[in-house]
């Protein structure tokens, strides 16, 4: 591990609520969800001023941000004012959505060797690892998605959804009817054995995977205990070690997040109100903006209002977007 990181871990501590005392009574007692009516109604109630400055440097906003926050210097009801240092200008609201965007996205894809996602891309899980976990990591993420959400940011974008209903239904007690696939294994060996259970078919398939002392540990620690795989039983071996794999085997680090999302009650209210988990942690499509995405979105004043430099770049500046995502099919 870099420097960086082992800054976070030997100044980590266990996770405390930075909520002030007055605000989190005034939360308790006063905010009932079956009142609120919208997820804005119950943001706004949460929102206080003034606003908090908070100076992120752009080439390590992970970083940054993890810092402040471990150090109690993010208050997360607040208002951010952004300022990217060594950069002029003070947050106007761009700024600020460009941070979170930029804050979810160092969490899911990873920065300077804070790694805390692995897997495929739409499919991200959460990496086991005993220090990221003691450190609090999962639980600060919690909270940096919460505090996005409550700033107008984004959610997380890209987990895997099998995490998703994970976090938000802790009390499942059956996988059959989850959308579970190979690719939400990150483990590339752990792949390779889970298609030698599911496509094994003859009687030297199975021994060839019972003979295995590799394969009989994995089993093992699924659950797949007492009896021998075969061809009535590689079915549930195989849903055991996926779901061994993707859930249980990461179930503290999902626990951490899930109470990290509940600063300031936000993951009971959204539980509550039948809120769909796809606010906290959206697709990867709906997260990225194409190029077509942004043309469609521009507006302009009306022409007759307009000087002859201003229609001159009004022209230049759609065409010259449209080529390049001409420029990008044909990458």
């Amino acid at each position: 591990m870099d420097e960086a990181v082992n800054y976070l871990l030997t100044n980590s501590t266990q996770v405390h609520s930075e909520v002030p005392e007055d605000l989190e009574s005034y939360v308790n007692d006063n905010i009932y969800l079956s009142e609120l009516k919208s997820i804005e109604g119950f943001l706004n109630s949460v929102r206080s001023n003034p606003g908090q400055i908070l100076a992120i440097r752009r080439d390590n906003v992970l970083f940054s941000t993890l810092t402040k926050l471990k150090e109690e210097k993010i208050q997360i009801e607040k208002e951010p004012e952004i300022v990217f240092q060594n950069e002029e200008g003070m947050d106007a609201s761009g700024p600020k959505r460009e941070y979170f965007y930029l804050l979810m996205l160092d969490i899911v894809k990873g920065s300077q060797n804070i790694i805390l996602f692995e897997g495929e891309e739409g499919r991200k899980i959460p990496v086991h690892d005993n220090d990221l976990y003691s450190a609090g990591f999962y639980n600060h993420i919690g909270k940096l998605i919460a505090y996005s959400i409550l700033h107008g940011g984004n959610g997380l974008p890209g987990i895997s959804p099998i995490i998703k209903d994970a976090i938000f239904n802790p009390d499942r007690s059956t996988y059959e009817d989850l959308p579970m696939e190979l690719g939400d294994v990150a483990d590339y060996r752990m792949r390779e054995i889970l298609m030698q259970i599911k496509d094994a078919t003859t009687e030297e398939d199975f021994d060839e995977i019972n003979s295995s002392e590799e394969i009989a540990g994995i089993l093992q620690n699924a659950g797949f205990v007492g009896c021998r795989l075969n061809a009535a039983t590689n079915k549930r071996a195989f849903l055991d070690v996926l779901v061994h794999e993707v859930i249980w085997k990461r179930k503290r680090e999902i626990e951490e997040i899930r109470k990290g999302l509940n600063v300031y009650g936000l993951f009971d209210f959204l539980i509550k109100n039948n809120i769909g988990s796809d606010i906290c942690f959206p697709s990867i499509d709906s997260f990225n903006v194409s190029p077509a995405m942004f043309l469609a979105s521009l507006k302009y004043d009306d022409t007759d209002k307009l000087e002859k430099s201003e229609l001159e770049a009004r022209c230049f500046f759609p065409s010259t977007c449209k080529k390049l995502l001409i420029c990008k099919r044909r990458e």
